[in-house]
């Protein structure tokens, strides 16, 4: 409340600002998606967890603001990700692990049945992840600007089984608060060079905002 948040900050860096998203969350799309020089919400649903928006529907919106004009541009991709409920979260074609005789099935075998279930669905869902953000890296590889980058983070994690027999919001749990954060860069080699210890150093993403100011 007391210092500019990065929407703000790239608008005054002379960034045409974007604001897709997936989630129908009512608070973050209004006190940060709604600076947004552009602003679109794919999601005709009540932003619940029953909610069936798949975040592949970000991927037209994305190309239109590839396509936009603007020379700078900063673009935010909202999605649902691996929300609850998992099930929902991936076409039938991503449910691979369903039946999966591999290491973790054997390792929730001893575990709730149901929390066995919710832990395969869980996995279809950071296979559908990955899907997008290949899907938005092969975006960028082929859009005009040479320098572009993209910075993919979780706010938060899920415990599936790996510490306890639930599954869901743990944030007093390292499953819950561990989280992947992801920066590919079409081209920087300085920043390329600096791979190996970047890769090493630990990092909080209540910093986010000043990574990304620095890379504006």
């Amino acid at each position: 409340r007391e210092e500019p948040d990065i929407m703000g900050l790239a608008k005054a860096a002379g960034y045409k600002t974007f604001w897709l998203t997936n989630q129908n969350a009512f608070l973050l799309n209004t006190v940060f998606g709604q600076q947004a020089d552009q602003f679109t919400l794919v999601n005709a649903g009540i932003g619940q967890r029953s909610d069936t928006s798949l975040d592949e529907k970000l991927l037209p919106e994305f190309d239109k603001a590839l396509a936009d004009p603007a020379e700078r541009k900063f673009i935010v991709l909202y999605t649902i990700g691996s929300h609850q409920h998992y099930q929902l979260r991936y076409p039938e074609n991503f449910a691979i692990y369903d039946d999966a005789d591999d290491e973790v099935a054997h390792e929730m075998a001893a575990k709730w049945s149901a929390l066995a279930v919710a832990r395969n669905h869980y996995d279809d869902t950071i296979r559908y992840t990955d899907f997008f953000l290949s899907s938005v890296i092969s975006r960028l590889k082929a859009d005009k600007v040479e320098n572009s980058e993209m910075l993919y983070l979780s706010d938060h994690g899920q415990e599936v089984g790996h510490l306890t027999n639930v599954w869901g919001h743990q944030l007093r749990l390292e499953s819950g608060f561990t989280v992947p954060v992801i920066l590919w860069l079409k081209n920087n080699p300085d920043l390329l060079a600096k791979k190996n210890a970047l890769e090493q150093r630990p990092y909080q993403t209540d910093r986010i905002d000043w990574t990304i100011l620095s890379r504006l």
